[in-house]
């Protein structure tokens, strides 16, 4: 039997308790190493309610008393027939949850499922990175006892409001102990709550620097500001004293260190108060 079961495809097995060399329990526990979900049905006229018991233990789909009556041949081929329905049924969802755990395997974010209770009904590897913990550690456990300084945060507050709301909510927080921003985007879904979440830290930290710079180049611009009048007086001191220059021939050298002063102060002027060179 072991070997049909591994050359053909099987969507049922009934079974009698009493046959040769072996028993209905010893197969459905050889079925149940091989085929974990394969429906079993146990139809017999031998049994026993220990019989039953060890069955329903065993993790057997049914148990039926044997009677070749046509209406429990009948009941026997519905049952078999809705046995294999429901396993059908639950290996298409099984496909499916697995064909979306995969998208949320790779989407560039990070993806946490959870539940009314903020309990953490799935997250990905990237998820379980960013938390600072095991994937399979993390199933199950409540976030907030996860992330125990999110308590009282935006992270708490926000998820509350698209719980309450029944609305999604998109939002940048830092998260201290990990030392990390994030940027999260949250949506209701099955009375819990589905999160995207990335990790923004290296995007804070050069909008801080780009902060910073422009901090230090509005300080330039100021100290330019203020020399700007210093400046267009000693230009227009030099002019003066370049026009009215009486000086002989051997005082070239003085006058064309007068004219690369004004060059100088010309230029000085002009990053001071770029608008008068436009309009100029």
């Amino acid at each position: 039997m072991s070997t049909r079961l591994e050359s053909i495809a099987v969507d049922c097995v009934v079974s009698d308790y009493k046959m040769p060399g072996t028993d209905g329990l010893d197969l459905l526990e050889r079925c149940r190493e091989r085929e974990p979900h394969l429906p079993f049905i146990l139809f017999t006229s031998k049994g026993s309610e220990d019989v039953a018991v060890e069955a329903i233990n065993a993790d057997v789909t049914d148990y039926l008393q044997k009677d070749l009556s046509p209406e429990q041949l009948t009941f026997l081929a519905n049952r078999i027939e809705n046995a294999v329905a429901e396993q059908r049924a639950r290996e298409a969802a099984e496909a499916t949850v697995q064909h979306l755990r995969h998208i949320h395997d790779r989407v560039s974010d990070a993806y946490l499922g959870l539940d009314d209770a903020s309990t953490i009904t799935y997250l990905d590897e990237d998820a379980a990175r960013l938390l600072q913990g095991d994937r399979e550690a993390l199933l199950g456990e409540p976030l907030w006892d996860v992330l125990p300084e999110a308590v009282d945060s935006p992270f708490e507050a926000q998820f509350e409001r698209a719980l309450e709301n029944d609305t999604s909510v998109d939002f940048e927080t830092h998260y201290e102990p990990f030392d990390t921003w994030f940027d999260v985007r949250a949506f209701p879904a099955d009375g819990g709550l589905s999160v995207y979440f990335r990790d923004v830290t290296e995007r804070k930290r050069l909008e801080s620097a780009v902060e910073d710079r422009e901090g230090e180049l509005r300080e330039v611009v100021t100290a330019l500001e203020e020399m700007g009048g210093h400046s267009k007086m000693l230009f227009e001191t030099a002019e003066t004293a370049e026009a009215e220059c009486t000086c002989g021939a051997h005082d070239d050298e003085l006058l064309a260190g007068l004219r690369k002063l004004i060059g100088g102060l010309d230029t000085l002027a002009s990053m001071a108060d770029p608008d008068d060179e436009e309009s100029g």
